[in-house]
């Protein structure tokens, strides 16, 4: 048997939960399966009940099942809920069902079985009769690694479908080249594109397999891609970096992740940081990771990835054996989006660290001062964050925390990047209130800012029963910062600066530092929520929990119901200029046209439907139908919630 090849198994007993292990390798000793016993069986409306078959209508048993994505309300979860059914395996008749201790309304199903394509099934709804699922026998790749012509053997050759949307991408799959330098990847799913690549840890002594774009065909297609030539890879050799001089702690890891293919080389790196790679494929976007707690990448890297704000990304067209990549002290930095033509976007451009010219070279420069309001001294330090303001009033503003500078004695310089709208600085000193600039035009290039002295919010966080509440997520959102509340009631940041997210400590108290504009304290935990203007927190000392509403209804058509229609809340009011936005849960209608929201903040609120947008398309408004008042703790029924017309399809 090849020494290269890896296995899946599957553990299965009556009455237990079965455990799956995707890629053993037998020459790693003895695998160790603890099965749980399975202990109840979960309601019917929270079970999805189904039967696997063939091309041929044949039942198809020993099939896996498991879940991608789970679907609550209009939150898309990459992971189904705590207790929910790990997976479920087919009986001789392909007859499953897996289930959940918590109400969902659809899953996303991904099932496997041998000599058959892998299927993806979307939007699969719990509850009612069982449903077919039918897999096919697929598509295959075949063709022969070689090197100056002759064969390459025990090569893994992977391959991973070019759409990566939820409910389209396919997974990737694997096989290691044979004596002869033939593969197969055999039961692809069809009609797809895929990248077809070599995997890098399995050429690291021979070179590289570029990245190829092939699609197969449909079901018993095999494409034939003939001779996949291994090429000379380029070299990348550095070292990573600690801005404090610290040495790097053992166990640290760079990471080198390809942007197309589903592949990555991992190393473990010396106190030093210094690495040496052989054989890295030129051509494509490369991504460099280093996760170490407490730092963070700096954005002085040439090459650093503003997007997700987790590394560096760029190409590698020829060797480069000085990249210096640092890493910096500090939480990681909220992602960016630039409006940078896209051969100026770093993944576009070659690799480098701190050793490269820096991206943000090109931009305006604005300068200026900061001075304190009363007396007019020149502040000793403060930290000035430049922004692009979507109109001259400056309501909205998309910040760039990577392009912050600090600076000392009152004077300051900051590269605001290419900017077609309006600029925005931010200036933000200990003692002192923020402070912001006007939207400043092209070609003003000076301000200077006057800041008064203030401190943040804080005080004490209590519960429903007036105790301190000690662990808890605490947020401070501004202008423009957002957040989202499903209908777990676990509020969650989307868009926030720094110092937005703290816990309180063991006496339950919370401290921020100031921000411009009045701002919101936000807390979310299983009991209730609480959403206070800044102002008010700093002058009462403490927020106190309200507990949830649960909120029902039914929607209605001409007296009739509206099945699987989506239905949201917002806050009444609805969105308002210079205050943070909090994004509330939405549900859909049942056949019935009932729904039922479990975890609804007490105050005004509005029940709103969907309402697509002129011209078709996936654009849609929120159509308000129907204002209430939300009492804590209370269970408050709408009633029937009448739609006047028909949405616009």
């Amino acid at each position: 048997m090849d020494r290269a090849l890896l296995f899946r198994l599957l553990v299965v007993a009556p009455g237990h939960e079965p455990t799956f292990f995707p890629k053993t390798d037998p020459l790693q000793g003895p695998v160790e399966a603890v099965l749980k016993r399975r202990t109840a069986e979960h309601p019917p409306a929270q079970t999805i009940r189904g039967r696997v078959a063939n091309g041929k209508g044949e039942p198809v048993p020993q099939a896996v099942v498991s879940v991608s994505t789970t679907v609550i309300g209009d939150t898309f979860y990459g992971s189904p809920p705590a207790g929910t059914d790990p997976l479920a395996v087919s009986d001789d008749n392909g007859e499953f069902s897996l289930g959940s201790p918590v109400p969902f309304d659809a899953m996303e199903l991904q099932i496997e079985a041998r000599t058959l394509a892998r299927g993806l099934f979307s939007n699969v709804k719990p509850g009612g009769p069982p449903r077919d699922f039918m897999l096919t026998e697929g598509a295959s790749i075949t063709g022969r690694v070689v090197r100056d012509g002759r064969p390459v053997r025990d090569v893994v050759i992977g391959a991973c479908g070019t759409d990566r949307t939820i409910g389209n991408f396919t997974g990737d799959f694997s096989i290691a080249s044979q004596a002869d330098g033939r593969f197969l990847l055999p039961n692809l799913p069809p009609n797809r594109e895929y990248f077809l690549y070599g995997l890098l840890h399995s050429l690291t002594n021979h070179g590289v397999l570029p990245v190829r774009r092939v699609k197969p065909g449909g079901d018993g297609v095999t494409l034939d891609v003939g001779d996949y030539v291994v090429t000379p890879g380029r070299r990348l050799a550095g070292q990573v970096k600690l801005s404090d001089s610290e040495p790097l702690p053992p166990g640290t890891r760079l990471v080198v992740g390809r942007e197309e293919a589903w592949d990555s080389l991992a190393i473990e790196l010396p106190p030093e940081g210094r690495f040496d790679l052989v054989n890295l494929p030129a051509g494509e976007t490369l991504n460099l990771h280093v996760a170490l707690k407490g730092y963070r990448p700096s954005p002085r890297n040439a090459s650093y990835e503003s997007l997700n704000a987790t590394g560096l990304t760029g190409r590698l067209e020829t060797d480069k054996t000085d990249l210096v990549f640092l890493l910096e002290p500090g939480e990681s930095l909220p992602g960016e989006w630039e409006n940078v033509p896209e051969e100026e976007r770093p993944q576009n451009l070659p690799l480098g660290g701190i050793e490269a010219t820096h991206r943000a070279t090109l931009g305006a420069i604005i300068s200026g001062r900061a001075v304190d309001a009363e007396t007019r001294a020149p502040l000793a330090t403060f930290r000035v964050t430049p922004g692009t303001a979507f109109d001259e009033q400056g309501a909205w503003v998309q910040w760039r925390p990577s392009r912050a500078v600090a600076a000392t004695n009152g004077q300051f310089s900051v590269n605001a990047g290419k900017f077609d709208r309006f600029a925005v600085l931010l200036a933000e000193a200990p003692g002192f209130l923020p402070a912001r600039s006007k939207a400043l035009k092209a070609g003003e290039t000076n301000w200077t800012f006057e800041l008064k002295q203030g401190e943040g919010p804080g005080g004490m966080l209590r519960g429903l029963d007036g105790q301190p509440l000690a662990g808890v997520p605490v947020y401070y959102l501004g202008p423009g910062e957002q957040a989202y509340l499903p209908q777990t009631g676990a509020l969650r940041g989307v868009q926030k600066l720094a110092q937005s997210e703290c816990k309180t400590d063991a006496e339950g108290r919370f401290q921020f530092a100031p921000k411009f504009g009045d701002g919101e304290v936000c807390v979310a935990t299983e009991a209730g929520f609480v959403r206070v203007p800044a102002g008010a927190v700093r002058s009462q000392g403490e927020v106190r929990i309200q507990a949830w509403v649960k909120v029902t209804g039914r929607l209605v058509r001409n007296g009739k119901p509206v099945a699987h229609e989506p239905v949201e809340l917002q806050f009444g009011g609805g969105f308002k200029p210079g205050r943070p936005y909090l994004n509330l849960q939405g549900t859909k209608t049942g056949d019935d046209g009932r729904f039922t929201f479990e975890r609804v903040p007490p105050g005004e609120m509005q029940l709103a439907t969907r309402q697509t947008a002129p011209g078709g398309g996936a654009g849609w408004t929120l159509v308000p139908r129907k204002t209430f008042t939300a009492k804590p703790g209370e269970t408050l029924d709408l009633g029937d919630v009448e739609v006047r017309a028909p949405d616009p399809r």
